[in-house]
């Protein structure tokens, strides 16, 4: 009985590690070729460099609308990068809203992982 009990929570231990290990492969997909820019919609936008508090380097870009009252801070999700964003963009932009688009660690131009 011991031994069936050991090789459960043996089990259970495995399992466990396996999912926390295969975690990030399975829920993310980052690219770090960034494919097209604002300028290929006919966009003017700035290319913006963050810099974290542990000292990585955030990229993204800025497209702002003269006449826009807001400004939308777009978070793109967990896969590609913001250049696979651009359609979206549009559509947002085209509302007569400014766009903030920024990669996570580790997608685009971003740093770390």
């Amino acid at each position: 009985m011991l031994k069936l009990f050991i090789y459960i929570i043996g089990g259970i231990i495995g399992l466990f590690l396996y999912v926390k290990f295969m975690e990030a492969k399975g829920i993310y997909f980052p690219t770090a070729e960034i494919e097209v820019t604002p300028k290929s919609l006919g966009f003017v936008y700035q290319d913006l460099y963050i810099k974290t508090e542990d000292n990585l380097v955030l990229h993204g870009w800025f497209i702002p609308d003269k006449n826009a009252q807001y400004i939308l801070i777009f978070s793109h999700g967990n896969a590609g990068n913001i250049s696979h964003r651009l359609e979206k963009v549009s559509f947002l932009y085209n509302l007569g809203l400014s766009i903030l688009i920024f990669d996570y660690r580790g997608y685009g131009k971003s740093q770390g992982k």
